[in-house]
């Protein structure tokens, strides 16, 4: 495999990594607990991950229904990153509420649009104002009953010996291939930092403003790896690593990220 070739595969292994490794944190576990407890009562029903739409991805991270007909959305946030991510929230209730640390409520309370409630998983920090609901109540009823059911069928999975086997020997799979990814992924982490340095590694791996971004071949060639402070540096004749190789590699690299974040679109 040449170089070109291995950058490529760098990025799309990271990717992968952060879709298929990435876990809720202990913090988000609890939230989760405490808002279950604490909204788990007679005449009150609640489900994680309702899918909003027939066909659609969107998620939301908890919502309940209660017998007065009212629905209540909650949008889980355990750090001031997740707060400020680009992520979509989906608040579609009565009253909607973000459900984070206390710490984390002091640190972004100014930043919260004043009719979205706070929870801190147990009590309410903040109220919520009443809102319109934006889809039916009719309509929401079938997202929560099919979000129901799709938890119901992992109980019952759960229950199946079969199914439990083939489910471990698929993790037990996915773990080795990790295993070999994250090993290929230091790996070939090193090769790109001993050549173009640590800045452009963490800016090819996590910084994605130079895909959304148009640009001018002319004046600025798609290159994240030499494209600094809002200068060229091989038109400025500072680039050190000026070849139509690494421009077919970069291109290569934007290819595969913009492929992969179509798919999680």
């Amino acid at each position: 495999m040449d170089y070109s070739e291995q950058v490529s595969y760098l990025v799309a292994t990271t990717i992968a990594l952060e879709e298929k490794v990435m876990s809720k944190s202990e913090l988000t576990l609890q939230l989760e607990k405490d808002l279950w407890n604490s909204t788990h009562k007679l005449g009150t029903f609640g489900c994680f991950e309702v899918t909003i739409g027939w066909n659609g991805k969107e998620r939301a991270d908890y919502v309940t229904y209660d017998t007065e007909g009212i629905w209540r959305f909650y949008e889980i946030k355990a750090s001031k990153a997740d707060f400020h991510s680009k992520a979509k929230h989906s608040f579609y209730g009565h009253y909607n509420y973000f459900v984070m640390p206390n710490e984390l409520y002091e640190e972004v309370k100014n930043d919260i649009p004043v009719d979205i409630g706070v929870s801190n998983g147990s009590c309410i920090l903040k109220k919520a104002r009443r809102q319109e609901l934006s889809i039916s109540s009719d309509k929401l009823k079938n997202f929560f009953i099919r979000s129901l059911q799709r938890e119901y069928a992992k109980d019952i999975d759960s229950r199946d010996e079969s199914k439990i086997g083939r489910f471990k020997q698929l993790y037990k799979q996915e773990q080795r291939r990790n295993r070999e990814l994250n090993s290929r992924f230091i790996e070939l982490s090193a090769a790109v930092r001993n050549k173009y340095g640590s800045r452009e590694l963490r800016a090819l791996i996590h910084n994605d403003t130079f895909v959304n971004q148009t640009v001018s071949a002319e004046t600025h060639p798609n290159c994240p790896l030499r494209y600094k402070n809002g200068k060229c540096l091989a038109l400025s004749g500072f680039c050190e690593e000026n070849s139509e190789i690494d421009c077919e590699n970069v291109q290569s690299i934007i290819s595969i990220i913009k492929e992969c974040s179509s798919k999680n679109e």
